[in-house]
């Protein structure tokens, strides 16, 4: 006993969709109710796809619908129908066929995409193709002669319980070579309509004979239909496309608030005026050169260190400032400052000479106290045991000693060194920081603080010098902001505290100024206020849009968006050229909004 299965297709459903419903189910004929605005009843190359798909499957389709036009399409189709859920109407009989009803019709134009002026029935383009087809060579043109012209006779309805399955013309000649892919005549884009009769016979026969005779050239009109056919249902089902491009009324007005950006705290509250924030700090440290530019009449004492030894006894001996010694050439230097010389060490009944270095100026300046190492006695202990007991050793050349013209460091040259560490140096900080700057964080430009830290001369001004070294370590800090936080902290301020922020939302274009009000690294925080000028934008919806259009002409989308007092102009774009009409599958309409006002 034969199953049956019933699927009820809407205008939601997709052509995909019901092959997979089709294929799912177990019965072995299956009923489409089809309401008279269902998407595949739109043309005849849905019918004969889903026709294809089911015989492939081992089912049978039969299309219910009190529609006449639909249960045309299906007819021609090769389909099966119902009229109002009661009678099963067979396509007609084998000697009622129409010559036409053999013709590919891959160059149709889907209905729903041609103006009214342009619309013909179906059966005007049949008869026009039959006439055209008549006056062609090849084939084809040989086959038709030899049938005659056949009106299509009354359909026969017949019981459901009585239906067979059609079968496929190669069933009927068996003697049909089988090459690659070809191996029936159900591989060409189109079927026979109804049942089979003589028409389809000889149809079967014409292209056993072909393949037997003239393979080669009968497999390239086999190709060449089967891409004219997938060429008709991309150009009807796939390819049309509609564009709707919306340019959205505007209105320019300014905005002001003022944050906190604080390094202490990792969330936002936009309500307290808070973001956070980053502190990035980069420090060098390097030495420099410079020319000693001024000059000076000097008398400069020479100075040095002598090592002090006590032979004398246990006790300590203290030398006042300014005691002497006399080196051995003769030369007099006096103590810097005043000094006890340890007491000397018994070891053994021996005395063990300590010691202690103690610095020492000449007594007059000149080059000539600039003595090399030698031996120094105290002439305060001149007639005393002391005398031999207390002595000292220098162990370096005594320096400094200069009378007459010199190269010195002048206020001058400091404050030009300082200058050039300030501008060069730091700037080189400053561009190192920037270059560590995240990617996804912004300078807040107004908290950048830079300068010297540490800043060392060699030389004083009015001190000899023929070279100023200097060191110098500086710095550069910043606080870092997110770009984004900005944004939603803009939206929060224009949802909560604008007049615009119902009939409008915020476009990306807008013009900040930054005003830093305080800045204090020690505690992490910089407060700033915003002033943005901004572009504000009508609010449009799409969906709405999009609801409204779907399967209207060009004069109605016009008509229909031009009264939408939110837009300030619109444009609509079919694809491909020969599209007139919006597809009725939202999917295939693209809106797209634009912006074309600029801040002045």
């Amino acid at each position: 006993m034969t199953n049956k299965d019933t699927i009820k297709v809407s205008s939601r459903d997709e052509l995909a969709s019901i092959i997979d419903k089709v294929l799912a189910r177990d019965s072995d004929i299956i009923l489409l109710e089809v309401s008279d605005d269902a998407y595949i009843a739109q043309n005849i190359i849905n019918f004969r796809l889903l026709k294809r798909e089911a015989e492939t499957a081992g089912k049978r389709i039969v299309i219910v619908s009190e529609n006449p036009r639909i249960q045309a399409l299906a007819i021609r189709a090769g389909l099966r129908i119902q009229d109002g859920m009661q009678n099963l109407r067979q396509t007609a009989g084998t000697n009622s066929m129409r010559r036409g009803d053999l013709i590919s019709q891959n160059s149709r134009e889907v209905a729903d995409i041609l103006p009214p002026e342009k619309a013909r029935s179906l059966d005007e383009q049949d008869e026009q193709r039959e006439s055209k087809d008549s006056g062609a060579s090849g084939g084809l043109k040989s086959f038709f002669k030899k049938e005659p012209e056949e009106e299509l006779s009354k359909p026969e309805f017949v019981p459901l319980g009585k239906y067979e399955p059609m079968k496929d013309i190669a069933e009927h000649g068996p003697n049909v070579p089988k090459t690659s892919g070809f191996s029936t005549l159900g591989a060409f884009p189109f079927r026979v309509f109804g049942t089979v009769g003589a028409g389809a016979v000889m149809l079967a026969g014409f292209a056993r004979n072909s393949l037997v005779k003239h393979p080669i050239k009968t497999l390239a009109v086999i190709i060449a239909i089967a891409l004219a056919s997938g060429t008709l249902f991309l150009a009807t089902d796939v390819l049309p496309k509609a564009t709707v491009v919306l340019y959205p009324k505007t209105l320019q007005d300014s905005m002001s608030f003022s944050l906190i950006a604080d390094s202490n705290v990792s969330s936002e509250d936009y309500a307290k005026g808070i973001i956070p924030a980053q502190i990035m700090e980069e420090k060098q440290e390097n030495n420099f050169t410079y020319e000693a530019t001024g000059t000076a009449q000097l008398e400069e004492r020479a100075t040095g260190e002598i090592r002090v030894y006590n032979e004398y006894s246990s006790s300590p001996q203290t030398l006042v400032e300014a005691t002497r010694f006399l080196s051995a050439n003769g030369k007099l230097f006096r103590t810097a400052q005043t000094v006890v010389i340890p007491g000397a060490q018994i070891e053994g009944g021996q005395v063990v000479a300590s010691s202690i270095i103690v610095p020492v100026v000449a007594d007059e300046p000149g080059a000539e106290y600039n003595i090399s190492p030698t031996t120094f006695s105290i002439p305060g202990f001149s007639g005393t045991d002391k005398y031999t007991k207390f002595y000292g050793k220098s162990e370096r050349q005594f320096e400094g000693g200069f009378v007459g013209q010199t190269t010195i460091a002048t206020r001058e040259d400091l404050d030009k060194a300082e200058e050039q560490i300030e501008t060069e140096f730091v700037s080189q900080a400053e561009n190192a920081l920037r270059e560590r700057i995240p990617e996804n964080l912004m300078v807040l430009e107004d908290s950048l603080e830079s300068g010297i830290e540490v800043l060392e001369f060699s030389a004083k001004a009015g001190e000899p010098a023929e070279t100023i070294n200097a060191r110098a370590v500086v710095y550069a800090r910043v606080i870092l902001i997110r770009e984004s936080e900005i944004s939603e902290a803009t939206a929060y301020h224009f949802k909560n505290s604008t007049q615009y922020s119902q009939q409008f939302e915020l476009s990306d274009e807008r013009r900040i100024e930054y005003n830093v009000k305080e800045v204090d690294f020690t505690a992490g925080y910089a407060e700033f206020a915003l002033n943005i000028e901004q572009l504000f934008v009508r609010k449009v919806d799409t969906g709405s849009v999009v609801s409204d259009i779907k399967g209207k002409n060009e004069i109605e989308v016009r008509r229909i968006l031009s009264g939408l007092e939110e837009l300030e102009k619109a444009q609509l774009k079919f694809w491909p050229f020969w599209v007139s009409k919006v597809p009725s599958n939202e999917e295939d309409i693209t809106v797209e909004i634009q912006i074309s006002t600029k801040l002045d």
